[in-house]
């Protein structure tokens, strides 16, 4: 960084990305035209101020900047320590990335309305063969019920394979619409305490049918002392 050769300054002024050296106290020591340009300042009021912008010790970082003249901006900020006349310093570089920043947003806003336009054909197809199922589950349970006529085995073999397939789409298509409930933040829970298998046993216990024979007021299996 202590090349003071004119083709090195020439290249410096003329890049487009900004570029300053700033000291221990983040006062800024140089900048190139293009930096000024980036943070919507001169120059000569960049230089000897200390920089107000939230600079990294030594990394990467995106930052938004507010430009007067274009408005609001995003910037990447890199940070190197180097030696600048013989005294630690850091040279910042200053990237404009306010146009893929707004590709970045585009691209994004692009792909959630795709993903809002497939859960909402889901959705829609989902509930209109809901109905045409139901139906159809209907109709075959009545034939299997017998309540349209006898039906022999082969007919009733037909009929519960039809009837397993029903089950199966009807079971997809739930899933499908749980899917898209929970994409949409439409899913409600309903929270219900269940037994344990120990607290089913007891209660079943405590549930047994008294025997007839015992005398009343006892429960079943004991007697009464003669």
């Amino acid at each position: 960084m202590e090349n003071d050769s004119p083709y090195f300054h020439d290249i410096i002024e003329v890049t487009q990305d900004g570029i300053l050296i700033l000291d221990a106290k983040g006062i800024v020591l140089y900048c190139n035209p293009s930096a000024g340009a980036l943070l919507d300042r001169s120059v000569q009021a960049l230089t000897g101020t200390c920089l107000d912008l939230p600079v990294p010790e030594d990394d990467v970082a995106e930052l938004e900047v507010m430009r007067s003249s274009k408005g609001l901006g995003h910037v990447q900020v890199r940070a190197q320590k180097v030696i600048w006349h013989g005294q630690d310093a850091r040279l910042i570089v200053v990237t404009d990335i306010t146009r893929r920043k707004a590709t970045e947003e585009e691209l994004e806003s692009a792909r959630q309305a795709q993903l809002r336009m497939k859960d909402e054909f889901l959705s829609r197809v989902s509930h209109e063969l809901r109905s045409p199922l139901n139906a159809v589950y209907q109709y075959v349970t009545i034939l299997l019920d017998g309540l349209a006529g006898e039906i022999n085995d082969e007919q009733r073999e037909y009929l519960g394979i039809a009837l397993r397939n029903v089950k199966q789409l009807q079971t997809m298509i739930g899933d499908l619409l749980d899917v898209t409930r929970s994409k949409s933040g439409n899913v409600k829970c309903k929270i219900k305490r269940t037994l344990s298998e120990k607290e089913e046993k007891a209660g079943m216990k405590a549930r047994k049918p008294r025997d007839p024979e015992s005398p009343k007021g006892f429960p079943g299996g004991l007697t009464r002392r003669p």
